[in-house]
């Protein structure tokens, strides 16, 4: 490797480090001053990466036929609601937009509007 190419390389290590080191410096700072902005931002980031379907069906257990045997939906549908859940509850709400496909943001917006 000749010196220009060295130089090249060195002043482009460079410049990535002073980005990460400006990036650090800066999420450091909001989580000091704002860490309820810090963890909002960060929740929204990690939900808009992971496919809404996966949460509902593959975590939760929310199907497109209704809570899949064995899952986290179904032993909290067997502990709290037996076999009847109650119209405009919060499962209820989970339980249709797993059948039904229905967006998180939609979701989200339904069971805060019942709290």
């Amino acid at each position: 490797m000749s010196d220009d190419q060295t130089d090249v390389l060195r002043a482009s290590v460079d410049k990535f480090f002073f980005c990460v080191e400006k990036f650090v410096v800066t999420t450091g700072d909001l989580v000091e001053r704002h860490p309820v902005l810090f963890w909002t931002l960060l929740f929204y980031a990690i939900t808009s990466l992971i496919p809404e379907a996966w949460i509902l069906h593959s975590l939760f257990g929310f199907g497109p036929s209704g809570p899949v045997k064995g899952s986290p939906a179904a032993l909290v549908q067997r502990i709290f609601w037996d076999a009847t859940v109650k119209k405009d509850s919060w499962f209820s709400t989970l339980q249709c937009a797993g059948m039904k496909g229905t967006s998180a943001r939609q979701m989200i917006g339904s069971i805060a509007a019942k709290l």
